[in-house]
């Protein structure tokens, strides 16, 4: 879930930065087209995942290990338990965002489907429309060259519609609006809805909705699905005036009295949420530049089959090459002491055991990790913490840190847990795990129970640990074995995970 919440505000700045871009495009050039292209651009750039990660590298750098405080008790026998071994871990601050986002994103699909569902109930209420107004439809589908979609008649104030879901479309007309509109006007509304379903907006529906699900808590998608919508119904109007140019004041007019039917009703206008799946008329705050554009100007022509290639191969672009990680991570600090002899021409194990012999720290590899590959890099004279670093990187190792215990490799799929053991020193050859178990609860007053499937007599342990807190040495222990444990009072309970 880390990952993917790092890919969602990478792709959040990056979109931010192109929204700005095409914001400015839309001041200097009035091509609705070009404009609808590249608002549906940047809701790709919200929602689209990694292609190439160009070698970027990790967000965060491994956990430092500079600077260690090395205990300095002596070994001793074990007391009476100052605290239980526990797994329970604390609800993080990424648990807190993950869980905030989801909840979000439910709330926005939720408001949706109740929209949606809300439609298809006033639509099971719907009439067809007349034999006047389904020979209007026919007519100019067959114009623009689009199947022509059952008519409805809807018993309320709203904006015409066109509803689609997936392979269901309708178009949706108020009643109350129809007995107002001449048949010029009609044309024009018809041709309009028409226009949307000829470009395939009704699938730009079906994107917002994902956009605003994933990016809810992002004022630039938002902002992006409006000025999406309003390139949208420019697109339309000038489809209209290419298709009926002689109904440009009918088309005016039309749009005058659509407007008054929704104000009359005391309807607002379409929002993005609220026009789910559906392309209406747009906005009444748009309506003074389209009236203008209508009545005195030119409709801009759609773009050329060149100039849409241009665009389609600029959005693969720009999908494609931008990198969805961070490009680098917090710089490293080194300050341990520089190590007195070269590690070359050692292998692995042994150069971490010659490590762990100046840092004193205890160092678990799991078992079956490869440690005979030859060490190629002298390291001499080199803070002992960067050539940990460096030696596990060219093996393709990791590690893990808790308090002076290093795990090889990672975390050994366990989170870092408080230990407050009194400091113990322990070194195991071979021993069997059900002796190891029954000393620790001898000296400890611990029980042991582990599951039957689990044959603990016959597990091997082979550990060193000098200056290890007891609880942690039975949780390293439990770990390099691929067990885990849970404690109830005053019992430990062993099982495989």
């Amino acid at each position: 879930m880390n990952a993917l919440l790092e890919i969602l505000l990478t792709n959040a700045a990056l979109a931010t930065v192109l929204a700005c871009i095409v914001g400015l495009i839309g001041l200097r050039w009035r091509q609705p087209d070009l404009l609808r292209g590249l608002w549906v651009l940047v809701l790709l750039r919200l929602l689209f995942p990694p292609i190439v990660e160009l070698g970027v590298p990790l967000l965060q750098a491994p956990p430092s290990i500079s600077g260690v405080s090395l205990p300095t008790a002596s070994p001793g026998n074990l007391p009476a338990p100052t605290t239980e071994v526990t797994t329970a871990q604390s609800i993080s601050a990424l648990d807190l965002v993950t869980w905030g986002w989801l909840l979000g994103a439910t709330v926005v699909l939720g408001l949706a489907l109740r929209k949606t569902l809300q439609l298809r109930h006033l639509l099971s209420k719907a009439t067809p429309a007349g034999s006047d107004v389904e020979r209007v439809v026919a007519v100019l589908a067959e114009r623009l060259g689009v199947q022509p979609p059952p008519t409805l008649v809807v018993d309320k104030a709203m904006s015409p519609a066109l509803w689609a879901f997936l392979g269901m479309r309708r178009l949706i007309l108020p009643k109350n609006l129809l007995v107002h509109l001449s048949k010029a006007e009609l044309e024009t509304l018809v041709a309009h809805e028409l226009s949307h379903l000829r470009r395939g907006d009704h699938w730009i529906r079906h994107l917002e909705i994902l956009t605003l699900a994933v990016h809810w808590w992002n004022p630039v998608a938002w902002w992006a699905v409006r000025r999406l919508r309003a390139a949208e119904e420019h697109c339309c109007d000038n489809a209209v005036t290419r298709l009926l140019p002689e109904g440009r004041r009918a088309y005016a007019d039309c749009l005058l009295k659509t407007i008054r039917h929704i104000a009359d009703q005391g309807t607002t206008g379409s929002q993005p949420l609220g026009g789910v799946l559906v392309s209406g008329l747009g906005e009444a705050a748009n309506l003074k530049g389209r009236l203008t554009m209508i009545l005195t100007q030119q409709g801009n022509r759609p773009l050329s089959a060149f100039s849409r290639a241009v665009l389609i191969v600029s959005a693969l672009a720009v999908l494609g090459a931008f990198p969805t990680l961070a490009q680098k991570g917090p710089e490293k600090v080194y300050e341990g002491d520089p190590l007195p002899w070269s590690l070359e021409n050692a292998d692995v194990g042994t150069a971490l055991r010659e490590i762990a012999a100046v840092t004193g720290l205890n160092i678990i590899v799991q078992p079956g990790t490869n440690l005979q590959a030859p060490v190629t890099t002298p390291f001499d004279g080199m803070p002992w913490d960067q050539a940990l670093d460096e030696l596990l990187a060219a093996h393709n190792l990791t590690y893990h840190l808790e308090g002076n215990v290093l795990w090889i490799p990672g975390n050994m799929d366990a989170a870092m847990v408080p230990f407050s053991g009194q400091p113990i020193t322990l070194t195991l050859d071979n021993t069997p795990l059900s002796q190891v178990l029954d000393d620790f609860a001898r000296q400890t007053g611990i029980q042991f129970e582990a599951d039957p499937s689990i044959d603990i007599t016959r597990i091997q342990v082979t550990v060193a640990l000098k200056g290890v807190p007891w609880d942690q040495a039975v949780d390293a222990i439990l770990r390099i074995n691929r067990l885990s444990y849970t404690v109830q009072g005053n019992v430990v309970r062993i099982y495989k995970p």
